[in-house]
């Protein structure tokens, strides 16, 4: 089977400045790949270039083992832009309705396609209205919508989560949290100078002291958390409260390279 998308040594520059230096990968049937990277390393331009909209200057890309740009690869893309890309006058229906048919769909498929995103943006009551009227979330969701109407097999998000509201949210959290587990830091903030007076209790269990509190990476928080107290307690540590952080996709990229996402 062939995989749903395969890219060969691609290189693309924009005058003197490049932006991919031969990137090989390969992204198999039922994976989620994450782009992290800060401003500028070329994750648009990766994406532009699977999508058609940006021509490479060497390398190869395949959709299911069709070439992009092909009509079989486009059908088999859901491209959701980080820019909205919607007709501002048309309603919320129309605007999937003309979204749709650019897609091959028509009749029945296309209203109850039409039906069932409209739902999951949760914009069904307010189907009937010009987007221009809409919120930047609401806009956002119907332009996530918009890219999913025609069930695509390969799916390309350009940080589609910009400008939306937190419940709309969710989904990346969940995956965040499929991915991470319950993974993060604990922190127990201490009185004065207290913290520094215990740093070598902090150090001997994986923590490190800021200021008046320590911090601990935990990836059991139920037991790590109740072992770290009574080990705290043991050795006469003041601790005043605590609080546990979970891990987001800045702090584990920042873990992982060292770099901040805005570097």
């Amino acid at each position: 089977m062939d995989a749903p998308l395969h890219l060969e040594s691609l290189v693309k520059s924009y005058g003197s400045r490049p932006a991919l230096a031969g990137v090989t990968l390969g992204i198999g049937e039922g994976e989620i790949f994450g782009l992290l990277g800060p401003n500028g390393a070329g994750k648009t331009t990766l994406i532009r270039c699977v999508v058609g909209r940006v021509v490479p200057n060497s390398g190869s890309i395949t959709i299911f083992g069709d070439p992009v740009g092909s009509a079989q690869a486009r059908a088999r893309i859901g491209y959701i832009p980080q820019e909205i890309a919607l007709y501002p006058r048309l309603t919320a229906e129309e605007n999937l309705a003309v979204f749709g048919r650019y897609a091959g769909l028509s009749g029945g498929a296309l209203a109850a396609a039409i039906r069932g995103c409209l739902d999951w943006a949760g914009l069904a009551e307010r189907s009937k209205e010009p987007v221009m009227g809409f919120s930047g979330g609401m806009r956002r969701r119907l332009n996530m919508a918009a890219g999913l109407l025609h069930g695509p097999r390969l799916i390309l998000l350009d940080e589609p989560t910009t400008g939306v509201d937190p419940q709309s949210l969710g989904t990346r959290g969940e995956l965040v949290r499929q991915n991470f587990g319950s993974r993060g830091y604990l922190v127990l903030h201490c009185d004065g100078e207290s913290a520094s007076a215990h740093a070598d209790w902090a150090a001997a269990r994986g923590g490190v002291v800021n200021g008046a509190s320590f911090r601990f990476p935990v990836s059991d928080p139920a037991s790590e958390i109740a072992e770290i107290l009574q080990s705290a307690r043991a050795e006469a540590v003041p601790v005043r409260d605590l609080s546990f952080t979970a891990p987001n996709l800045e702090s584990v990229f920042l873990h992982l390279t060292g770099r901040g996402l805005r570097e």
